[in-house]
């Protein structure tokens, strides 16, 4: 996360998002949804269970992970950790991810 926020800009808001999660769509427009203060904000699945790997930085929270010591092998959460975050629901199944071909089979069969 560290080295991508080093690669952009530092005056936008960005997006963290999995590379595994097929529903991405839908967790962008929720995250976009709202006005975002200077911190992150957070997406939850249906049990309250934060997914630090959806989440929407401001500019200013994001020059904060920027600008932070050492992360090498530093958890999503300890890194989160040092920022003001907002959580929020996201759409029902939306950070359900792939992992296994049974993942992939279950959300072909969800589809109507």
């Amino acid at each position: 996360l560290q080295a991508g926020l080093r690669a952009l800009p530092d005056d936008l808001p960005v997006v963290v998002l999995a590379a595994d999660l097929p529903r991405a769509a839908a967790l962008v427009d929720t995250l976009l949804s709202a006005p975002l203060g200077g911190g992150a904000r957070v997406l939850t699945d249906e049990t309250g269970r934060a997914h630090w790997t959806s989440a929407l930085l401001s500019p200013d929270a994001a020059r904060t992970v920027r600008d932070l010591l050492d992360l090498a092998d530093a958890s999503l959460h300890s890194v989160f950790a040092h920022l003001d975050v907002t959580l929020a629901p996201a759409p029902v199944g939306a950070t359900h991810d792939l992992d296994t071909p049974d993942d992939l089979r279950t959300l072909q069969e969800d589809r109507p």
